[in-house]
């Protein structure tokens, strides 16, 4: 559990950053001789500029070669006619070749049912953010460039061997000299280059098929590509992790069941990221939790608990929610990592959310369709008959009803024909939002199948409506 008992006294932020600047140069260069401290926010411009100074470069040619032959064998396929689900796993084969920047892409758009054919996005969603650790010798180097001190002189004990690599760094078990243990979080070298550049490589795409006459459809892609950009940069600063960390660790300070590490700020960087070292039980693996002789339906509630508070509440979640990022405490308490992928409801989208679990929870079909169109996401300002069909069987699954009595397969062939008649939208700035929904609601169904969502947000509205009636908010 968090204690402060277990934490030596912290710096704040702000203090680390300005101790960090008299130690740190005012920038890296990077192998490709460009300053990688400059890429602070994500800037379209700089991604464009990115592109046109390595246009020659051997990515090109990369890109362009993987590009070309997934183009000749979807014309191959068209002869042969292939089917779906083939397709779909050279799409996702295409972009696991292209590069971590672009599997985080695949990720990000894998709930856009809107633009995406549902095959391809249950495909896309089985991309792993997963890379070979970079070396050791990368670590150390990025370590003291950031702290001004080796991690051999800086901690007690540094695993070399990392125990987590993805593509914006690596997690590393160590412990502080006075004994406390810490996962330290370290950036990848040159990261900012390489997704300016390849941030660049997929506006430049955008622009290629929108001059072959497909203007509307692509120029929404130059959204999406920017809104992913945004959220990737943000993650990329460990400075602004941190502080997300703390600021939810302060919007749940009163539920002893939401465990979220502390950060230890004075070895905490740009790029280092040093934190409370918590061990769980991954929240997939459902046998072992069973074992533990914990309780996977209480767990389940905590989980909607936790995000019906960041939307009712605070408008500001945790966007990013995977086996990886929670786990399950001894005692049954929730675990969370990660606070790299955050994002923040505006108070209309908050509102309209709003709207939405509290019909959900009503089992009220009309109001949640309102929701959704006050969100954009329904196109259609009144339900019809077809819709109402659809929206009944989505409120019985989410009461718990046996999955087997519910025909799925009917319903996603209308949803689909419903989003290909463009009946429903999903806005850019909604995605990371959706996403977070989505892979919530399988982490929850494959801890506890026949899960009842709407007796889980009741507490959670009666909470919210409390405060919302509340003489101080008043």
């Amino acid at each position: 559990m968090q204690t402060s008992s277990q934490c030596e006294q912290q710096s704040s932020p702000e203090t680390t950053q300005k101790t960090a600047q008299k130690i740190i140069p005012a920038s890296h260069k990077t192998s490709s001789g460009i300053k990688s401290t400059a890429f602070t926010k994500y800037d379209p411009l700089r991604a464009d500029q990115a592109v046109r100074l390595f246009i020659f470069k051997k990515r090109s040619y990369q890109l362009l070669s993987v590009i070309f032959r997934f183009f000749i064998l979807t014309m191959t396929d068209k002869v042969a006619s292939a089917d779906e689900g083939a397709k779909a796993k050279r799409v996702r084969q295409l972009l696991i070749e292209l590069g971590p920047s672009f599997v985080k892409l695949g990720q990000f758009v894998s709930c856009r049912k809107d633009i995406l054919p549902g095959t391809l996005g249950n495909e896309l969603a089985l991309l792993e953010d997963s890379l070979p650790p970079m070396p050791y010798e990368d670590v150390k180097a990025v370590i003291e460039a950031e702290l001004g001190l080796t991690p051999e002189t800086l901690f007690k004990s540094f695993d070399q061997q990392p125990i987590a690599a993805a593509s914006i760094g690596q997690v590393h078990r160590a412990e502080l000299l006075n004994g406390t243990a810490v996962a330290v979080k370290v950036q990848r070298q040159d990261l900012a280059f390489h997704f300016y550049r390849d941030l660049g490589y997929m506006r430049l795409l955008a622009n290629f098929f929108a001059c072959l006459g497909k203007k509307g459809k692509f120029e929404f892609w130059h959204g999406i590509a920017d809104e992913f950009g945004r959220h990737v940069f943000a993650e990329m600063n460990y400075l602004e992790e941190g502080r997300n960390a703390d600021r939810m660790r302060q919007d749940f300070r009163l539920e002893t069941d939401i465990v979220i590490p502390r950060i230890h700020w004075k070895y905490t960087s740009k790029r280092v990221l040093t934190l409370e070292f918590v061990p769980g039980i991954k929240i997939s693996a459902v046998s072992d939790i069973t074992q533990s002789g914990l309780d996977t339906n209480k767990l389940a509630n905590i989980l909607v608990k936790f995000y019906a508070g960041q939307i009712l509440k605070t408008g500001f979640f945790h966007a990013d929610p995977h086996a990886g990022n929670l786990a399950a405490g001894p005692e049954g308490e929730l675990i969370v990592y990660d606070f790299g992928m955050m994002s923040e409801i505006t108070k209309t989208d908050k509102e309209s959310l709003q709207m939405c679990l509290t019909a959900l929870a009503k089992k009220d079909s009309y109001s949640l369709y309102q929701g959704l169109y006050k969100l954009g996401i329904a196109r259609q300002s009144m339900m019809d008959t077809e819709l109402k069909g659809i929206f009944d069987s989505i409120l019985a699954y989410f009461s718990g009803g046996e999955l087997t009595d519910i025909d799925w397969q009917a319903i996603e062939k209308q949803l689909d024909k419903l989003i290909e008649g463009h009946a429903f939208y999903l806005p850019p700035n909604l995605t990371y939002l959706i996403k977070t929904i989505t892979s919530l609601e399988g982490i929850i169904r494959n801890l506890k199948p026949n899960f009842n969502f709407r007796r889980a947000l009741q507490p959670s509205l009666q909470s919210w409506l409390l405060d919302l009636l509340s003489p101080a908010r008043n």
